[in-house]
């Protein structure tokens, strides 16, 4: 209901209008309807008005990681970070941007600090397996799928990096099961993915 969240934050903003996490929640608003001119002013507005939100930086830098604008970027998840060293949201968000920039070594702290402060988020613990595989520890990448298929049997992303670590290992059979799980994604490229593993 975009229409009537972004009705109820202005009206928020005539009450309050230096509310900062009204202005962070209409940047979200505005990108998902398609309008990043005004989602950017909208997260500048919060930055403007607190710029220790953690949250409107990270959604910000996000934000230009997506327009491909990677110097701002790196500042913003950086001033993120150093509002709230805690964000296990924002060392993951940094993390993935570091893994874009092909920073693997940074990128596999900040993911590791991300599942440090938030062990039961699924998708921290496939993301770091990523990395680790990347950097060629195939036994604790293998672990952390594990662990984010544990809390989340139907993680597409984890059903598809496991599947790929097993059958470059040599184990098809162990294999075939992530694989086909991860052909149920909703998602093309995890499903050509998956569909190669299985045809190999």
């Amino acid at each position: 209901r975009m229409e009537k969240a972004q009705e109820e934050l202005h009206r928020a903003l005539v009450v309050d209008p230096e509310l900062a996490q009204a202005y962070n929640l209409l940047g979200l608003v505005d990108e998902r309807k398609g309008d990043p001119i005004e989602a950017e002013r909208m997260y500048r507005e919060a930055v403007c008005y607190r710029p220790d939100l953690a949250e409107a930086r990270n959604n910000l830098a996000n934000f230009l990681v997506a327009e491909g604008r990677y110097d701002e970027a790196g500042f913003e998840f950086r001033q993120a970070i150093a509002a709230a060293p805690d964000s296990a949201e924002a060392r993951h968000s940094h993390g993935l941007f570091l893994v874009i920039t092909k920073s693997y070594a940074d990128a596999e702290a900040e993911l590791r600090k991300a599942v440090e402060l938030d062990p039961g988020a699924p998708v921290f613990h496939s993301d770091l397996a990523d990395v680790l595989v990347q950097k060629g520890d195939d036994t604790e990448a293998k672990a952390q799928y594990q662990a984010a298929l544990k809390a989340k049997p139907d993680l597409d992303s984890a059903n598809l990096g496991l599947g790929l670590l097993l059958a470059g290992a040599g184990d098809r059979a162990a294999s075939k099961s992530y694989c086909e799980a991860a052909m149920k994604s909703s998602d093309s490229d995890i499903r050509e993915q998956a569909r190669q593993c299985l045809q190999r």
